[in-house]
């Protein structure tokens, strides 16, 4: 035990010893005590004797020293193996990191099983100093009448949004359909009914990266060509999984800006088993895609969609659960600019999502800059916390405006405030699910708190005949809830202490 005692006090000392240097202590304690429903230690120090401050204070001055003190020392007893984890009484958040736009950006919290910690992050959307939007264009023979006004806006564009945040980068990618009958195939491209099969349909590209160059931006938007896309729906979100997928490599969003995707369409979405897989008899299609030697090949089904940025021939859309956890990994915001028939599509797509703007486009275009500029001035100000790797299910809540167990959105965030998510977290003990782990707390677009969660090691199980343990021969015994809170107090009075015969010596 006095070993024990001893490496807490340097822990503590440690803590303490810009004090040391100004200020003689001369009696002080460590107790329990609650603030906001969360346990922690407090330090009190009596008789803190420097000229200035007793110049001001005549008698005995209590300094606190609250939950930062805590976390230091509680972290360094628990890693120095002085204080068993169960020995600390109920949960705490144990250490913070301030973060700029997300904060805090680190938490460090202990938690004993059933007993919740809740506390606070916020985002600063005004803080923004930087914004990537990627536009991503429908060219199937829909958007026809679209693409001249599209290029004609992009000077205005780029105007706009940098009067919305100064540092903007533009890039630019494209989506037809799958090559796959009855989805797409091949491009009608002279206008005689015959299809041309070197220019086929195709579910996503890159035609530039994000970047600075308007030029650049100006010539890949010019560069843009229409493609058939037999049936009404398209490939929009095998185009936005792509983007979440690549957004760190080929597309190079930038992890300090807010990062968004505006998709402009004219069509509803293909999905995994959407309904649009029949003939007007009702029979199922047979899907035929063309071979190296341009011979059909039928199927009866597709494989199911893996993910990944290869495009397999007859690999099936994506789930729209999939694109989400896509888009939620890359924290990229999706804007969907749509034409008034098809909104209730993509109103539906971002409730089930829980995230994302929806805007109005005109049929030929010709809005697209307040389109956009509304749409991006939503998505600053609808803030949305996603709980992302909870292995445990310790998060229970994230609570703002629109509250749920793993996400919470604070609409509509007026300028100069912060939105504001109250996050639980506990470890429950019916569910069978405990265990040191690092999660996130995911600001869309903005950034993220990582969670670093500590829990009490679980007890060995019993051996059929346990032996009793002996005091007086084993010294690794772990030490009793009291016992570890009497460590505690050892370590702080031998600073004190230490610190009073310096100070009796002088």
């Amino acid at each position: 035990m006095a070993s024990g005692s001893s490496g807490l006090s340097e822990a503590l000392q440690s803590q303490l010893g810009g004090l040391q240097s100004s200020q003689q202590l001369t009696q002080g304690h460590l107790h329990l005590t609650h603030v906001a429903g969360v346990k922690f230690l407090k330090a009190t120090v009596c008789s803190l004797h420097s000229p200035s401050i007793m110049n001001i204070h005549s008698s005995c001055d209590r300094v606190r020293l609250g939950l930062t003190l805590l976390g230091s020392v509680a972290s360094a007893a628990l890693a120095q193996g002085l204080v068993a984890p169960g020995a600390i009484a109920g949960s705490m958040i144990t250490s913070t990191t301030p973060g700029t736009v997300v904060t805090p950006s680190v938490v460090d919290i202990y938690l004993e099983p059933d007993d919740s910690v809740t506390f606070q992050v916020e985002v600063d959307p005004y803080n923004t100093t930087s914004l990537d939007v990627f536009l991503l264009n429908d060219v199937s023979g829909s958007f026809y009448d679209d693409l001249p006004n599209v290029s004609a806006a992009v000077p205005s564009l780029v105007d706009g949004l940098s009067n919305i945040v100064s540092d903007v980068q533009f890039g630019l990618g494209s989506f037809s359909d799958k090559p796959i009958f009855p989805f797409g195939g091949w491009t009608d491209t002279n206008g005689d009914g015959y299809l041309d099969t070197t220019v086929p349909d195709y579910p996503y590209q890159t035609e530039l990266g994000l970047t600075n160059n308007v030029n650049a931006l100006q010539g890949a938007v010019d560069g843009l060509d229409i493609r058939w896309g037999l049936d009404l729906p398209e490939s929009q979100l095998e185009a936005l999984m792509q983007v979440a997928l690549r957004s760190q490599t080929e597309l190079g969003f930038r992890d300090d800006a807010f990062k968004t995707v505006v998709l402009q369409t004219d069509a509803p979405f293909h999905h995994a088993g959407d309904p649009y897989r029949t003939d007007i008899n009702g029979d199922p299609y047979t899907y035929y895609i063309r071979d190296d030697f341009g011979n059909l090949v039928g199927r009866e089904t597709l494989n199911p969609n893996n993910g990944d940025t290869v495009f397999d021939p007859w690999e099936e859309y994506p789930a729209i659960a999939q694109v989400r956890e896509a888009l939620i990994g890359a924290s990229i915001v999706p804007i969907f600019a749509v034409t008034e028939e098809v909104r209730s599509h993509y109103d539906n797509l971002v409730a089930q999502w829980g995230f994302g703007e929806v805007v109005i486009l005109s049929s030929n275009s010709d809005n697209l800059v307040s389109a956009i500029e509304e749409g991006v001035s939503n998505a600053l100000s609808d803030v949305t916390l996603v709980a992302e790797g909870d292995d445990f299910d310790y998060v229970r809540q994230i609570a703002s405006d629109a509250t749920a167990t793993k996400e919470g959105t604070d609409f509509n965030v007026p300028l100069g405030d912060t939105a504001k998510f109250d996050v639980t977290v506990e470890d429950r003990s019916g569910d069978g699910l405990t265990g040191n782990d690092t999660l996130r707390l995911t600001a869309l677009g903005y950034g993220h708190t990582t969670v670093n969660v500590t829990v009490p090691k679980p007890s060995p199980t019993p051996s059929a005949s346990p032996t009793p343990p002996n005091p007086t021969s084993d010294p690794k015994k772990v030490p009793e809830p009291g016992m570890g809170m009497a460590l505690l107090g050892l370590g702080a009075w031998g600073v004190v202490k230490r610190w009073r015969s310096q100070r009796t010596n002088r």
